[in-house]
């Protein structure tokens, strides 16, 4: 069964009242009665419409003018109410008091303190009166706690004082922009999106564009990929179809919307290249991205924490895309995905990466350490190349080949033969050199030049170290060498690397899109 307002109940009394009484033209009396059965049914609209036409004919009836008051006050439609009730005290009779409590009802329900004591001031007490005025007098009281909290800072403390009061005055728009502003404040985008959503029902038509535009920026600047990103412009839209404002924005959030979800299935397929080509060049979602929110600087929130928004999921992916294809041209973006989430896994690898390829082991060791324990301790990439950078860092503090050949460690077999000769005339004995010294770069060289030595070397592992490997019965570690001649360079020589399975981020690193709707 449908439950009828307070306020229709209220006048139900005085709907047989209006059959015998307050009518002039006896004519009128069917259109009269429909208006009261369409009220009584909950059929506000209608019923609005018929005492509109009843009171082009009998335009100072209070009765009339009361009873419209209470359809408008069922939609919602309060400022047309306000109007009616107005009239019904300039006309005076027994519906006055009635209107005066209908009057400041509304005023509440808008945080109008001031105008509803003046209008209940203004009359006769009663317990009705009494229990607004005591609405009142607790409303005052948070309103007043809520603007203390928000010259205080106390962003959280406002919000949720804001809420409080807006449980008395649900239309006020000065509560909801004091709420939304301290949400805001307080990180919460989500929170004060919806507060500004709110206010676009409250507002003029004439004040929405402005709005629409805000709402639409903050939630694709701070939020996580959503279709609802797109209502408030589809909204603007619905109101002028060729908004200047609107229109460009809501093309623009299509194709951005678009190219995530192609995002979504290159990282899934680790399409690296595809997702440089998308993210970085060809597409250029990312310039796109930061163009935007450069244009829209005042619609940026600072502090706001972005880890599952656009901008985080972009950066995410260029360097997990760098990372497996160039580490040190992802740096820029891994570091900038760690400024907005410091414990991002694929973030620590990226940096991780680059520190490695700069013999920065100690820095590498850091990066993956965090990592580690940010996956939960439970990715096995993570914890191989951990073990990987703990053994290189333990075999710099010992003994490093490639800087005894004077070359760096991507050099090819060409690079090594030939600072193997260059080095051999410096140590050489009869070149002013050492015996130890042409033995070091003896040793160094049998294991550079040699791809199968050179990879467990890259991986940590000294192969002259019987303590960092074991081997199979007692066989010299370079047997093989020197059944293939000292200062062989075997075919094929590759730099190894370490990365089995081509670097090892299963199931596209754990990279996720969350949709919040």
């Amino acid at each position: 069964m449908r439950l009828l307002p307070l306020s229709v109940l209220c006048i139900l009394p005085y709907l047989a009242y209006a059959q015998t009484n307050g009518i002039a033209d006896s004519s009128l009396q069917p259109l009269i009665t429909h208006a009261n059965a369409l009220l009584s049914s909950g059929k506000y609209a209608d019923a609005a419409t018929a005492y509109s036409n009843a009171l082009v004919a009998l335009p100072e009836d209070q009765l009339l003018h009361y009873k419209r008051a209470t359809a408008y006050y069922s939609l919602g439609r309060y400022a047309s109410a306000v109007e009616d009730c107005i009239k019904v005290r300039e006309l005076g009779g027994g519906m006055k008091d009635r209107a005066e409590l209908m009057m400041a009802r509304i005023y509440m329900r808008e945080g109008r303190w001031d105008d509803v004591r003046d209008v209940l001031t203004s009359r006769p007490g009663g317990a009705e009166a009494d229990d607004i005025l005591a609405e009142l007098s607790d409303a005052e009281r948070l309103t007043k706690r809520m603007q203390l909290e928000r010259r205080s800072e106390l962003w959280t403390a406002c919000v949720e004082t804001a809420g409080q009061v807006l449980k008395t005055a649900s239309y006020s728009i000065p509560i909801r922009e004091v709420r939304a502003d301290c949400a805001l404040k307080a990180g919460d985008v989500e929170g004060a999106a919806g507060d500004l959503t709110r206010l676009a029902q409250l507002l003029p038509s004439s004040q929405l564009p402005a709005l629409h535009t805000r709402i639409f920026l903050m939630s694709f600047l701070h939020l996580p990929p959503s279709p609802a990103t797109l209502t408030p412009l589809k909204q603007c839209l619905h109101l002028d179809p060729d908004s200047k404002t609107c229109l460009p924005l809501h093309r623009l959030a299509k194709k951005f919307e678009k190219g995530m979800t192609k995002l979504e299935d290159l990282v899934s397929r680790e399409d690296w290249t595809g997702i440089v080509r998308l993210v970085l060049t060809k597409d250029n979602l990312l310039g796109k991205y930061t163009q935007l929110e450069e244009e829209n600087a005042q619609y940026v929130v600072p502090g706001v924490s972005l880890e599952g928004s656009r901008k985080y999921l972009l950066l995410r992916a260029a360097c997990m895309a760098y990372t497996h294809i160039t580490p040190v041209k992802g740096l820029p973006y891994c570091t900038a995905l760690l400024d907005i989430a410091p414990e991002d896994v694929e973030g620590l690898i990226g940096t991780a990466e680059v520190h490695l390829k700069r013999e920065e082991y100690q820095e590498a060791v850091s990066a993956l350490e965090k990592a580690f324990e940010a996956s939960g301790r439970s990715r096995r990439d993570v914890h191989t190349k951990l073990n990987r950078a703990q053994k290189l860092l333990k075999q710099s503090l010992r003994k490093d080949y490639y800087k005894v050949l004077g070359i760096n460690r991507d050099a090819t077999q060409a690079e090594v033969k030939k600072a193997f000769r260059s080095k051999a005339k410096e140590a050489h004995p009869d070149k002013g050199g050492s015996e130890a010294a042409m033995a070091a770069l003896n040793e160094a060289y049998e294991v550079i030049s040699n791809p199968e030595l050179r990879a467990r070397f890259d991986n940590g592992e000294d192969p002259n170290d019987p303590e960092s490997q074991s081997f199979g019965g007692s066989g010299h570690p370079f047997a093989h060498f020197f059944q293939q001649g000292a200062g062989g360079f075997p075919g094929g020589g590759s730099s190894g690397g370490g990365f089995p399975g081509g670097g090892g981020f299963p199931g596209g690193g754990g990279f996720q899109f969350r949709y919040q709707g």
